[in-house]
Parts: C-alpha cells; sequence; structure tokens
C-alpha cells in the first residue's frame, strides 16, 4: 500500500481502488448547460485535482469535503497539471480507511513544541502577561484544538500542528529580534507571538482546513481579540495599559487593511510582530512551493506562481533548510497509513 500515491501518479495512468480524502467539491456547468463535479482530493502527502463528467448520480450528500472517498479513474494533463478523471466514487467505511491518515501532519513532535511555548512564558516578566498567557494555553479543550489546527487554508503551515509550529517560530523569530533591538518591550512583543494567530482554532476546520462560519464572519483577528479580552477580565492581575498595546500588535499583525486588519501597526512590537509573521509563512511557502512544483524543463527553477507572480529559484545544494530551522525539535518519523492499495477483486470496484 502506498501512502505516497498521488506523488507516483502520472499521465495516462488507471486509479483504481484508492482512497482519498475530500478537500473541496464543486458542482459546475459547462458551456453547453451541462453539469459535472469538480473536487480537490488529498493522501495526506499532496493534494490533486480530479473530476467527475458522468454518472452524476453517485454523488450523494455524503461524499463532502472531509469525508474519505473510494475512487476509480485515469490520470490525465491539463493545463501542465496532472487531473484525475473519476469514474467511480463512494464514500469510504471506517474499516477501509480512517480520516486521520489522510490529513498532512507537522513532521516535528507536538509535546516537544508546547514544552517549548510552555518555556517562553516562564521568560515573560510582567505578572500580567504571564497570568494571562499561562491561563489561555491551560485551557484544555484550546490547547487541543491548538495543538491540532492548521495556520492556514493553503499557504502555509496548512496541516495538523501547523499552527503550533508557526506560532512557534514566529515567537522565536521575535525573540532573536529582541537582542538586537533592546529599545522593543520583550514581555508585549513575545506575549503577542504567542497569541496572534489563536483565533484560528475556530476560524479553521481541523479536518478540511476550510474556514468555519465563525471564520468567515468574524475571523481569526476578531476571535483571538475575544478570547484575549475574556481571559483578561478574569485573571487576578490588571494592566490596562498593556492589554491595549497587546490588542493593539495581534489586531494589526496583518500589516494593513487590504490584508485583512483593522488597524495599521502603530508601535514597535506590532510592526515587528507583523514582518516575524509575515517572514516565517512566506519562507515555508516559498520552500514547499520550491519542493512541489519544479520547472521539469528548467533545473533549479520552479514552475511560475500565480499567486507570487514569479518563478522561484534554488542553487544547486542540499536540502538543509529544514533541518536548520528545525535544530531545535527533535524529528519524529509519521506512521503514514494507506492510503491506496489492491482490493482481492482488482477488477471489481466495490
Amino acid at each position: 500500500m502506498n501512502p505516497n500515491l498521488i506523488e507516483d501518479l502520472s499521465n495516462n495512468q488507471s486509479v483504481s481502488h484508492a482512497f482519498f480524502l475530500v478537500q473541496s467539491r464543486e458542482m459546475c456547468q459547462k458551456r453547453n448547460g451541462e453539469v459535472y463535479y469538480r473536487f480537490i482530493l488529498g493522501d495526506g502527502h499532496s493534494t490533486i485535482k480530479a473530476v467527475l463528467w458522468d454518472n452524476l448520480g453517485q454523488i450523494t450528500d455524503e461524499i463532502r469535503a472531509g469525508v474519505v472517498v473510494k475512487v476509480q479513474g485515469s490520470v490525465t494533463t491539463y493545463q501542465n497539471e496532472l487531473q484525475l478523471t473519476i469514474t467511480r466514487m463512494r464514500a469510504a467505511t471506517t474499516e477501509e480507511a480512517s480520516i486521520s491518515d489522510f490529513l498532512p501532519r507537522t513532521e516535528r513532535d507536538p509535546n516537544e513544541m508546547m514544552s517549548a511555548i510552555e518555556e517562553i512564558i516562564d521568560t515573560i516578566s510582567s505578572p500580567f502577561l504571564k497570568e494571562l498567557v499561562a491561563s489561555i494555553f491551560c485551557n484544555a479543550d484550546l490547547r487541543r484544538m491548538f495543538q491540532e489546527s492548521p495556520a492556514a487554508k493553503k499557504l502555509h503551515h496548512n496541516m495538523v500542528g501547523g499552527l503550533l509550529e508557526h506560532t512557534l517560530s514566529v515567537t522565536k523569530i521575535c525573540d532573536a529580534i529582541v537582542r538586537f533591538y533592546p529599545v522593543l518591550n520583550r514581555d508585549i512583543l513575545i506575549s503577542a507571538a504567542l497569541l496572534h494567530d489563536i483565533g484560528k482554532v475556530y476560524e479553521l476546520d481541523s479536518i478540511t482546513f476550510d474556514y468555519t462560519d465563525q471564520g468567515r464572519l468574524l475571523g481569526h483577528l476578531i476571535i483571538g481579540a475575544e478570547i484575549i479580552m475574556k481571559q483578561a477580565s478574569i485573571v487576578e492581575s490588571k494592566d490596562e495599559s498593556t492589554q491595549l498595546e497587546l490588542l493593539h500588535a495581534i489586531l494589526a499583525h496583518h500589516g494593513t487593511q487590504e490584508w485583512g486588519s483593522p488597524i495599521v501597526p502603530m508601535t514597535l512590537e506590532a510592526i515587528t510582530l507583523h514582518y516575524a509573521d509575515n517572514l516565517d509563512a512566506k519562507i515555508v511557502s516559498f520552500e514547499r512551493w520550491l519542493k512541489e512544483n519544479p520547472d521539469e524543463e528548467r533545473q533549479g527553477w520552479s514552475r511560475f506562481w500565480p499567486i507570487m507572480q514569479r518563478h522561484l529559484y534554488r542553487r544547486p545544494c542540499p536540502d538543509i533548510a529544514s533541518e536548520t530551522r528545525d535544530s531545535s525539535s527533535a524529528q519524529v518519523s509519521q506512521d503514514s497509513s494507506a492510503t491506496a492499495g489492491p482490493d482481492s477483486e482488482p477488477d471489481q470496484f466495490v
């Protein structure tokens, strides 16, 4: 059974008895008025676009985002990308496949990363901020969601544990910057870094990685501010001016209103958090695009990246970026379960 099925697919290849996680489902219409289905399917490592042209009746309500399906079809190429043309599809049973095996996960140890966050919290000198941040992460339900949530829907850290990994990275970047710029208030900056995306535990679904109703209507900046204000109202320590600066840094960390912040950064800590957050997101997303989208006709280059409007270049050298970034955390091997494999009756789709 091959856990990297999508990566191994090639043009004109037949696919039978393969299992994928539905990441999105959309009913579309051809120019002649006929309808068809378009999907994005994943195997826990990669994704592939898929279409179903005929026999649309087999797509029942249970086949939706967040459901593992069993698929039969063939691989074609469309607009220079592989695409799966589906002939048969049905929801997989729990005996056939577990949804947890189809979710991409951080390669770093969640417990070690959480311990690192706790150690950083212990270094906060402000009694108010230390109590506030510690009490938020002591909430058992929120802590569990924080460790399981993705950091984004698509561009960066879109995996189980992605929010935890991104938060720790941003916090460490901020801590390094403080050493060069002592004018920064470390307590406010580190606290803001630890909490800057806390609202994503309610903004993004931990299985489909899509936006929840709350996420669409409010967004993680507002949700995060609400979490902080609610907790600040019940902690024993009080510091209204520090709380105001903390909230400002979090609400402004997207940098501009065009990028979703209701206010632009107006403090040194807010602008520092904005760039630290952007730096980690960009490096991770650039590295991923280089890895997953090589230009087959020009070595060392990626395919054109429409979102970023550029090709990316990587000099010929060993891939040490991940080792360098994760040097402070132990690597764990992931026991990826099967995503596809032959049935006992390969000519029968059941």
